[in-house]
């Protein structure tokens, strides 16, 4: 730690003999600048400010008192030390009215100076230890405040702890909210649940960069964290509703853009007091698992209905069979029933059927499988429904289900052909092209087409993917051929068929 000395005194000799006789460096004072007045001290700081001033107060143009005024207002943390002849009353008034620190008499003693400076040191370290040590607990502070935040967060969420021990637990370096106001609860619900195992610190960091963001075109007062079952739970204070829907929009593309990450949004409605944020947050979750209904990337405010349980009957008395499939499905997107877990299980167990029907064992986790909204249920299992279809429920014999299962897997290698499934199932080509026929009433070769014709539907309407690529997922290299089959089955060319889903 080292410091700095500036010494004005129009006496040459004066100067001259400071720096000569006092050993400044066993004070860490290793930069010294001279000036023989006070005009030509003030260009030196300039460039230069002091830590300590040493000035002569009977100074011609420029006292030493008029240089130290203007120092204290331009640079208020200099040290400032008077060197006089003098013992006017006057000059010792002015020199406790600009706070200096000593007042040396001439003729100099050099160990009265050396005294002096070793206090004005002492206390110019103490000063700097200080200020370190507060700048480093205010970064300490700005970078453990978001996790802070996390766990306000979750406080406030949480209905059995109580609300004095948040409050005196977190006031008022960290929460000074008050009793009252306008306060609204947000449900962050990520459409794949990947991310609560993989990326869930990535979620929750990229939420308060984004909010956090000086350049934010909304500023927000917020408390975000993420609850045990991977929502994030978003709490915000006095903001206008519609202000909060544009900010929610722009964060959720934000997520998309840097992590592709799908999210659904749930918004409570307005509460009026920090005791009822649980129950706000409840409604937002509510709100986010909408999403069953609705699909993904929605924005969701909370609208209280009455609880319409599905009935048990529903799915007792399902017809395992494509009608029944689309009958289930219709039903339930116009009752659009509130017990929305119970229905994502008994749809688990019609998928599992599906699956053990088209005899494939790449069957579908839970975990896995309760993400998708109903839309993709629908897709998802009467894909499989028309599959049976094809082979007539449970008629048709073993081998044939075989053959069909191979297609279902296979359908996107180029290369699958009848010497293929044949191969697979012990049968010759021939032998299983006429059996084939004579229980599906159609070729195997159709049926390959018809499996990839509908997959191709199924990339057109679900993504972005261009027709190049969907035929190398399908299993045809040649984009034109696509297009030429795609035709013949649909009536339209793939891209009018995009057009039609949008």
């Amino acid at each position: 730690m080292s410091f700095s000395l500036l010494i004005v005194d129009d006496e040459k000799l004066t100067r001259e003999s400071l720096l000569e006789y006092v050993n400044w460096k066993q004070f860490d004072i290793h930069t010294i600048q001279t000036a023989s007045g006070g005009a030509e001290a003030l260009k030196l700081m300039e460039t230069a400010p002091p830590d300590i001033l040493l000035c002569d107060i009977k100074m011609p143009r420029m006292t030493g008192i008029e240089l130290a005024s203007k120092v204290r207002e331009y640079y208020p943390d200099c040290k400032i030390i008077f060197l006089s002849g003098y013992s006017d009353k006057e000059y010792l008034l002015s020199a406790i009215v600009l706070k200096v620190e000593n007042y040396i008499e001439k003729p100099i003693d050099v160990e009265a100076i050396e005294k002096v400076i070793s206090e004005v040191v002492a206390s110019l370290r103490e000063e700097r230890i200080k200020k370190t040590s507060t700048a480093l607990l205010v970064t300490g502070l700005a970078e453990s405040f978001p996790i802070v935040k996390q766990e306000i967060a979750l406080s406030l969420i949480n209905p059995q702890q109580p609300f004095s021990a948040t409050k005196n637990k977190f006031i008022p370096l960290y929460f000074n909210w008050p009793d009252n106001g306008f306060f609204t609860a947000i449900c962050i619900h990520s459409d794949h649940n990947i991310v609560y195992w993989t990326d869930s610190k990535l979620l929750i960091n990229q939420i308060y960069h984004f909010l956090d963001n000086k350049d934010s075109p909304i500023p927000l007062d917020f408390f975000a964290g993420q609850v045990p079952s991977g929502e994030i739970a978003l709490i915000v204070k006095n903001i206008d509703r519609s202000m909060l829907h544009t900010l929610l929009m722009l964060l959720k593309n934000h997520l998309y853009d840097v992590l592709r990450l799908s999210v659904t949004i749930g918004i409570s409605s307005t509460k009026n007091h920090l005791l009822e944020i649980p129950a706000a947050f409840n409604e937002s979750l509510e709100a986010a698992l909408q999403m069953f209904y609705l699909g993904y990337q929605q924005i969701i405010t909370y609208s209280p209905i009455d609880k319409k349980l599905m009935p048990l009957e529903l799915f007792k008395n399902l017809e395992i069979n494509l009608d029944g499939i689309e009958r289930l499905f219709d039903t339930l997107k116009t009752e659009k029933y509130s017990d929305i877990a119970v229905i994502r299980h008994h749809l688990y167990q019609v998928y599992l059927t599906m699956m053990e029907r088209t005899l494939n064992d790449a069957v579908m986790p839970f975990d896995a499988f309760k993400q998708f909204p109903l839309s993709q249920y629908k897709e998802l299992i009467c894909y499989g429904m028309k599959a049976l279809k094809t082979l007539g429920d449970d008629t048709y014999p073993h081998k044939i289900k075989e053959a069909v299962h191979f297609i279902l897997w296979h359908y996107s290698n180029p290369n699958l052909s009848v010497k293929m499934i044949a191969d697979s199932i012990d049968l010759s080509q021939n032998y299983l092209c006429s059996l084939f026929k004579q229980h599906t009433h159609s070729t195997i070769n159709d049926f390959i087409i018809d499996v990839r014709i509908e997959k191709a539907k199924n990339l057109l309407k679900r993504t972005d993917l261009r027709l190049y690529e969907i035929s190398t997922k399908v299993g045809l290299m040649d984009p034109n051929y696509l297009s030429v089959l795609f035709k013949k089955c649909s009536g339209c060319t793939p891209s009018e068929y995009r057009r039609r889903q949008k």
